[in-house]
């Protein structure tokens, strides 16, 4: 399991593949990168090499401090630096769209394309499953995670998201709810400007399910007003954990766009 000091965070990171461009995938809310792990495969099969990593707050990385998206920001391209890499595709899904904007804001020249995946436009998505708790029993952990899917993907995969919040509730006593709130406020703490395309020229593909219960696909909808010549893909009946609903189509869009 490598890891990364870069003086702020210890920062895990897993790498696929062998030749090629590097593709960064970038996670959301409280997720580890290990969510990646098939997302990655598919791609370094595809003849790219892919870099995952845990955000500050979330799975193996250790933060000495943590104020904004900003810092996981600078903890990506100092992974990258750190690997050798000059230039990269991002992947943001959720949250981890907002962290992609900030390294396209602020080192443009370094990104070659920008997929965002269910990410927000603004700090309005913060409402309903977002803001509810997410308690101490596997019930409770169930009840909010089931915001996440589409009606129809629960009613056929239960035991599936049982299991996923069985795993968080097992995670909690290890420092999940502190990383959840570090990463809460560091979200609010992210200047608005970096949620935005309007100054964002490199090719940008937004990705969103229309039945996303947490980040309304409105958001892409206004993102895509903000740079006319951005590719939407809306996912008919889907929500928000693309990586479990639409998988497939999911890895082949992300595939298809950053190759042309």
């Amino acid at each position: 399991m490598p890891f990364f000091d870069n003086s702020y965070a210890t920062i895990h990171y897993e790498i696929y593949g062998d030749q090629g461009s590097l593709v960064i995938l970038v996670n959301g809310y409280t997720r580890p990168c290990r969510d990646f792990r098939q997302l990655a495969t598919f791609l370094s099969k595809q003849g790219y090499r892919v870099l995952i990593f845990d955000n500050r707050g979330a799975g193996e990385t250790k933060a000495l401090r943590f104020d904004t998206l900003s810092d996981i920001a600078f903890d990506l391209l100092s992974v990258a630096d750190f690997l050798g890499f000059k230039e990269f595709h991002l992947v943001g899904f959720s949250m981890g769209g907002v962290i992609a904007r900030i390294v396209v804001h602020n080192e443009k020249a370094r990104v070659k394309s920008l997929s965002l995946v269910s990410t927000p436009a603004d700090l309005s998505f913060v409402k309903n499953s977002a803001e509810k708790p997410w308690g101490k029993t596997v019930d409770s952990i169930e009840s909010k995670f089931s915001g996440y899917v589409s009606m129809e993907f629960l009613e056929k995969n239960g035991p599936l998201i049982k299991a996923m919040a069985k795993t968080i509730l097992e995670k909690m006593d290890s420092g999940f709810e502190e990383g959840a709130r570090a990463q809460r406020k560091a979200l609010f703490k992210t200047p608005v400007k970096y949620f935005s395309l309007k100054e964002i020229t490199v090719p940008t593909l937004l990705i969103h399910g229309t039945e996303d219960l947490v980040v309304s696909h409105e958001h892409s909808l206004l993102l895509r007003e903000q740079k006319i010549d951005t590719k939407l893909v809306l996912y008919k009946g889907a929500g928000h954990l693309l990586l479990l609903e639409k998988s497939k189509e999911l890895y082949h869009d992300v595939a298809s766009f950053i190759s042309s």
